[in-house]
């Protein structure tokens, strides 16, 4: 009868434990990590800059995370320094070093994207394309690639620097708090109003 318990025990925390072999942490900082425990800089609205991360990489500048008192941490973001790019071709040289060391990890995306709706895209406007926003150029890694993880999606993605200048930008989204994480979005937003 005791052997029975046991093994309806192990059984029912088997099927309750997450179905990742190991939770990842970039950078030192685990999903719902407490923010109390982070060196931050400023915290404003559910995102949080941190003066560095406990895992720096030398890749990036500036980290931040979304973060609720109620979740602790959901996102974590790392930004590379701003480029003077007329052309872009530093800001894809940079993104293309961090997917692949990602790749090394994680596999190959799931899926990259150059998207300009508009007939002008040509490629010496790329950067002022992606400074005015209609243009995106990004690396995306999808949960299902990521199953063995305790992350929901990786992306890396171009955006607008400081002063026209262009960064890339890797954002790591948990999937151990992610209900709670959107709840707590909703509720700060709906606090606004």
């Amino acid at each position: 009868m005791l052997r029975e318990m046991r093994i309806a025990t192990g059984f029912a925390l088997l099927l309750a434990a997450p179905a990742y072999a190991a939770p990842v942490s970039p950078f030192g900082i685990s999903a719902g990590q407490s923010l109390k425990t982070l060196d931050v800089y400023e915290k404003q609205r559910g995102m949080a800059i941190l003066n560095n991360p406990p895992k720096p990489n030398d890749l990036f500048f500036l980290y931040s995370v979304k973060a609720y008192d109620s979740t602790g941490v959901c996102e974590i973001r790392a930004h590379t320094k701003s480029l003077r790019d007329e052309f872009g071709t530093s800001t894809r040289g940079k993104m293309r070093q961090i997917a692949d060391a990602l790749s090394s990890l994680y596999g190959p995306p799931s899926r990259s994207v150059d998207d300009c709706g508009g007939a002008t895209c040509k490629p010496e406007f790329w950067a002022m394309h992606i400074q005015r926003g209609a243009r995106r150029y990004a690396h995306l890694w999808r949960r299902d690639e990521l199953l063995a993880t305790n992350l929901n999606t990786i992306v890396v993605i171009a955006e607008a620097g400081d002063s026209g200048d262009l960064r890339a930008t890797l954002i790591y989204e948990f999937k151990d708090n992610e209900a709670a994480c959107e709840a707590a979005a909703r509720a700060l937003d709906a606090s606004a109003l």
